[in-house]
């Protein structure tokens, strides 16, 4: 949690707002603005404060502090997915520097198994809602790319907008996922960036007024109209590997004047060649 909150940046800002918020419930989010920019170690100082002032008002206790073995099994799981080896949890457990634990959080967080692990679960959450099963093909490009992203700790808004401006091939840049695996459409589109990167579920007023919420049908349009513009072509990385690439949809090139011979035919009744204004 200190890798996000203490860096100042939007993600981090809303993770302690909504911690604090859950002890606080009257609590606004301007309140958490200025603590979100102190340093990391002053910010635990104040969530722990909150944290305990909150727990004070309800029968809840809190918890002592847990074992070396506990925190490492827990630390590890949580930022890499995995367990620590029984010689780290034998090391850890000798070690009496008073910061291992804030030393061990850094070195995981540095690590590409951080990295990986995390990039992981982020592929799992927008390709899991994918609406064709050829989304697969942007898979392994997308996990790569994520894996450097976390890996370079890159801000959460520039990772955020990179992914709803790419464009390209959806095997080389991993940043088309989100697009690519809601297939360009708008409204689905909408309602997965609302749905993951703003928490909130509004694909129900696509259709109509959200029956369980306050949001309007007007609204989601009104969300929807920042991500048309977006089309998939069919490319050939070479001549057997099929791929796709995301473009900007361009709605001023000229088009093609005139019918085809075939609905030339299908439409004109008359046979003479043109279309009048009935027979359209």
């Amino acid at each position: 949690m200190l890798h996000l909150i203490g860096r100042g940046d939007y993600a981090g800002f809303m993770l302690l707002a909504t911690l604090v918020a859950t002890v606080s419930p009257g609590a606004e989010l301007s309140d958490f603005r200025s603590l979100a920019d102190d340093e990391p170690r002053a910010v635990a100082v104040e969530v722990d404060r909150l944290i305990e002032a909150g727990l004070q008002k309800t029968s809840e206790s809190i918890a002592s502090i847990c074992s070396d073995e506990d925190f490492l099994r827990r630390l590890h799981l949580d930022l890499t997915g995995m367990l620590p080896s029984p010689r780290d949890v034998t090391l850890f457990g000798l070690d009496d520097r008073l910061d291992k634990r804030s030393a061990r959080i850094n070195r995981l967080l540095d690590s590409q198994d951080y990295a990986r692990n995390w990039a992981r679960y982020w592929r799992d959450v927008i390709f899991r809602r994918a609406t064709n099963r050829r989304a697969t093909v942007g898979i392994q490009g997308f996990e790569t790319w994520m894996t450097a992203q976390m890996h370079e700790n890159r801000p959460w808004d520039r990772i955020v907008t990179e992914m709803l401006t790419a464009t390209g091939n959806v095997r080389e840049t991993g940043a088309t996922a989100i697009l690519f695996a809601q297939e360009g459409n708008t409204e689905d589109i909408a309602a997965e960036v609302s749905r993951i990167f703003l928490g909130i579920q509004l694909q129900c007023a696509n259709c109509h007024d959200h029956p369980d919420g306050p949001w309007k049908r007007e609204q989601f349009h009104e969300f929807a109209a920042f991500f048309p513009r977006v089309r998939i072509r069919r490319v050939r990385d070479n001549m057997r590997t099929v791929s796709f690439e995301i473009a900007s949809a361009d709605f001023d090139r000229p088009r093609r004047q005139g019918l085809s011979p075939f609905m030339l035919r299908r439409i004109d009744n008359n046979n003479d060649r043109a279309v009048s204004k009935d027979e359209v």
